[in-house]
């Protein structure tokens, strides 16, 4: 198994872009569903590009008037311990809250949630109901796709080998009901069977 840690985002883009050939470079960042995927990876030659040294790049929230971006690198617990967040998302906290034990929250992030492409993850569907766009980057540049359409089947994306989730972007405004409810095999720290996100606004029902 081989692992590179790069010292910047620059450095990170260029070895997704030279990282061609099977198994191909897997993304990193809290880890959490690395062992939970293992029977599902090629290990022979695995090549893993650890992000967690890039929190002054990828790290944080910043919500504005207009939307709340996401960096890569933020986690549930940071979204728990952020109270203008709770009060623009409502929902993002009562998901954060769910994602397993406090360890996991404060380890997991959420543009992990969304890479891993599990059905199962608590906080996809909360970021699409509030209309959550993924933010790619590479070596050639920047764009943006809306999450609802981001998969193309199951742990299957739209994202290209050379690209990397640096953010995701939310936007910002006035919302009429806000719901979540997660259906677990036990009352804490279960894993999805069912979960539900409605969001109302001016432009209808998500």
């Amino acid at each position: 198994m081989d692992v590179c840690f790069p010292r910047n985002l620059d450095e990170a883009l260029d070895r997704l872009a030279d990282g061609g050939g099977t198994p191909p470079v897997v993304p990193v960042a809290g880890g959490t569903d690395l062992l939970v995927c293992w029977h599902q990876r090629e290990h022979e030659g695995l090549r893993l590009l650890d992000l967690s040294r890039l929190g002054e790049e990828l790290g944080g929230l910043r919500l504005t008037d207009d939307a709340l971006e996401i960096g890569a690198l933020a986690t549930f617990w940071d979204v728990r311990c952020a109270p203008a967040v709770a009060a623009a998302f409502p929902l993002l906290p009562v998901v954060a809250a769910q994602v397993g034990a406090v360890q996991i929250q404060t380890r997991g992030t959420w543009a992990g949630n969304v890479g891993n492409g599990s059905p199962a993850a608590d906080g996809v569907g909360v970021l699409m109901a509030y209309e959550a766009a993924v933010v790619l980057r590479s070596r050639s540049g920047q764009r943006e796709v809306p999450l609802d359409g981001y998969y193309t089947g199951y742990r299957r994306s739209v994202r290209r080998p050379d690209e990397l989730i640096v953010a995701l972007r939310l936007p910002r405004r006035r919302r009429r009901h806000e719901w979540f409810f997660k259906v677990g095999s036990r009352s804490a720290q279960t894993i999805a069977k069912v979960g539900v996100a409605a969001v109302c606004d001016a432009s209808g029902w998500r």
